[in-house]
């Protein structure tokens, strides 16, 4: 009698429960890339999806013509990707045809180019909304609701129970709701919790500094169309990189140490202007980059790499943020962010073709075969430059400026350079 009851309880409570087979934890960037991906296959479109975001859905008609603050820098990988999902990026992106990096301490410079675009640069806000207008109507979207308590382990999955973050709208709405699934995606950012509830540890330190963003009017310079990017590092430690945005505007990312860059932020737009300014024209990039005529908006933002040693566990795959952060001297954190999405979704594809559960070991394993080795080349990549730029006794600036100089004579090696910072060893599979 026992053993009945409670099997009568378990089957009420399961069908009072939404049926998933994935639920996606975070509806920024990368989150609805994915949701959008999963769409794109026959076998992955036929899953439940359900997405899962803290915040209420507010619509900002006006966004799309807003001039951004951040910016990503597509690579041709992402921008495939996008295209490939339908998303209509290529109005809002402005190609960078060529990026200069210099060395102040010793002049020394590598010079990267590709006629049809390394980057292409659009803004975070505009592609985010681009994201979402184009997600599946298949696709449950739960805006201003969170987990309410750490997920719990059922037969063959997991069990979610979800709150709403803010007062429901209407008096009859339900305050919580259950979730069984298979598979749960921790599209939650570089603070995870989910993360932390799989148990996934992570390698993490902090730079001591912050990034100050800005976007500025400009005057212009040597090149008239503004499609040359330039970034510049510092003996002190200090990087400035500039991304043109169209014709008159430019994207600033300055990191320097945190207490200055805190200083700085508080400072007046005309302050600020003067230093940016002073920063771009120390040698050897004077006279390249256009002079800033006004900074139209700035901010600010701590500085931290976190990767987490599995990319999934325990019925959780992380993605974006909550799998990596990367310092912005490379560009390349929301682009490693769209290539987890694409691994993910061509493992849940094959996951499908053979029937395989969805979040169990084999196939998060697979998942986490796919990311690892690019990501980790990618942070032990950015590592070593940070490394490399960060010495400055003795010698060291001029053996380093002697290598650079060399490796920018060297065809054949600073093309495998710009082919992995394109993303272009990036498996395609169904997406």
């Amino acid at each position: 009698y026992f053993t009945e009851k409670m099997l009568k309880r378990c089957l009420q409570k399961c069908a009072a429960a939404v049926q998933a087979d994935v639920v996606i934890s975070g509806a920024g960037t990368v989150g609805l890339s994915l949701a959008c991906a999963l769409g794109q296959s026959d076998l992955t479109s036929q899953l439940e999806t359900v997405i899962i975001e803290r915040n209420e859905f507010c619509p900002n008609p006006d966004v799309m013509n807003a001039t951004p603050l951040r910016t990503v820098a597509l690579t041709p990988r992402s921008l495939s990707f996008m295209q490939r999902l339908g998303i209509p990026v290529e109005d809002e992106t402005h190609t960078i045809s060529r990026i200069v990096v210099v060395d102040a301490a010793s002049s020394a410079k590598l010079d990267f180019a590709q006629e049809s675009g390394l980057f292409h640069l659009v803004g975070t806000d505009q592609l985010t909304e681009l994201l979402r207008q184009n997600v599946p109507p298949s696709v449950k979207m739960m805006y201003g609701h969170k987990l309410q308590h750490p997920p719990k382990e059922n037969i063959g999955g997991l069990e979610l129970t979800v709150q709403r973050s803010a007062p429901p709208p209407a008096a009859d709405a339900e305050p919580t709701t259950t979730i069984n699934t298979s598979l749960l995606i921790a599209a939650d950012g570089a603070q995870s919790s989910l993360r932390q509830h799989a148990h996934i540890p992570t390698i993490s330190r902090s730079y001591g500094q912050w990034a100050l963003v800005a976007t500025v009017s400009i005057e212009g310079g040597q090149d008239a169309d503004n499609t040359v990017a330039y970034q510049n590092f510092f003996p002190n430690g200090d990087v400035i990189a500039y991304l043109p945005m169209d014709q008159q505007t430019g994207n600033i990312v300055y990191s320097l140490e945190s207490s200055r860059a805190l200083k700085l932020k508080a400072q007046s737009a005309d302050e600020i202007l003067a230093e940016l300014n002073e920063k771009l024209s120390q040698q050897p990039l004077r006279g390249s980059v256009p002079t800033l005529t006004s900074v139209e908006q700035h901010g600010a933002f701590p500085l931290q790499m976190v990767f987490a040693t599995q990319a999934a566990n325990n019925r959780i795959a992380l993605i974006g943020d909550a799998h990596h952060t990367l310092h912005p001297l490379a560009g390349q954190g929301l682009n490693f962010g769209f290539y987890d999405a694409i691994n993910l979704t061509n493992t849940l594809h094959e996951a499908c073709e053979v029937g395989s559960d969805l979040g169990g070991p084999f196939t998060l394993q697979e998942y986490s075969n796919s990311s690892f080795s690019s990501t980790l080349q990618m942070i032990g990549g950015i590592e070593l430059i940070k490394m490399a730029f960060g010495l400055n006794c003795g010698p060291i600036p001029f053996v380093r400026g002697a290598a650079l100089s060399t490796l920018n004579a060297l065809s054949p090696i600073k093309k495998l350079v710009t082919d992995f910072a394109m993303g272009v060893s990036i498996k395609e599979g169904v997406i």
